[in-house]
């Protein structure tokens, strides 16, 4: 969600080129579509066993078709999508779509978000995870750029849970 330049999208989508049968869904606004193109084009040649699709998706705005046919998806990346917290209400709209394209298909869905803190208020975006049922969990925390700590949380959206009885 959010890819920007895409370079995390990229870099994932080539380290699972081996595997079959690999496709990776990279989303954005339309404003930066022009960019990921363009960086898809120019590493194709690291990416030319994994299927890629781009689409536009805007958070404020229900799942395009598009989105919807290329799901569940099995992982959802998030990077830097604190930034603005005016945008957490849609956000958690996004991800509440995504988590019902995973339980309608029945498929298990891992959400990772790397996180970055600019304002103590982006925090705000984990309590309201939590009232949606969304649990993340701090993975990791890593010294970035400036030695600002970069913390990797993840999340399971979506579990198929086979209910056991004992007799």
């Amino acid at each position: 969600l959010g890819a920007g330049t895409g370079l995390v999208s990229l870099v994932l989508s080539a380290l699972l080129s081996s595997r079959p049968n690999i496709s990776v869904t990279i989303t954005d606004l339309a404003s930066a579509i022009s960019l990921l193109e363009h960086n898809i084009q120019h590493n194709r040649p690291l990416l030319e066993r994994t299927n890629i699709r781009l689409n536009v998706l805007d958070w404020e705005r229900d799942l395009p078709d598009e989105i919807k046919s290329s799901g569940p998806f099995k992982l959802i990346l998030m990077s830097d999508v604190t930034y603005n917290t005016a945008s957490f209400s849609a956000l958690l709209k996004t991800m509440r779509s995504l988590r019902q394209l995973s339980r309608d298909a029945n498929v298990d869905t891992l959400a990772v978000l790397a996180y970055k803190e600019r304002d103590i208020a982006e925090r705000e975006l984990w309590a309201m995870m939590e009232k949606e049922g969304f649990q993340f969990a701090k993975l990791e925390e890593i010294t970035g750029h400036g030695g600002q700590p970069v913390e990797l949380w993840f999340a399971q959206v979506s579990q198929c849970v086979t209910q056991v009885t004992r007799r």
